[in-house]
């Protein structure tokens, strides 16, 4: 069965980075979120080259709920383009009937 991965990166600052995963997690779309903290992104921003501390999160759902999700992270994070990856990616049927029973109890 296939899971999808949606990762995004997020500005070292927890207290909207928790109400954004509580939302996303509280609604139902999605199963887990995982943050990692610490990310060191460097990029070329306006002709000049930047680095910035970021955290990074990976959230597990449905593949249906991607559009929902990337719909509210867009909505909720504070870059005006964020970085949406996404992927669609098999996995055990154990894991994949958690992360359905965790979206399905949810959704009820």
């Amino acid at each position: 069965m296939d899971i999808a991965l949606v990762s995004f990166s997020y500005p070292n600052s927890g207290r909207q980075l928790k109400k954004l995963i509580q939302s996303l997690v509280q609604s139902g779309l999605v199963a887990c979120a995982q943050v990692t903290n610490y990310a060191h992104s460097y990029f070329i921003r306006e002709g000049k080259f930047k680095k910035s501390q970021e955290k990074l999160v990976v959230c597990k759902l449905l593949p249906e709920y991607i559009s929902k999700v990337v719909s509210m992270i867009e909505k909720q994070h504070p870059y005006s383009i964020p970085e949406i990856l996404i992927e669609t990616k098999q996995c055990n049927d154990a894991y994949a009937d958690q992360v359905s029973s965790c979206a399905v109890s949810k959704k009820k």
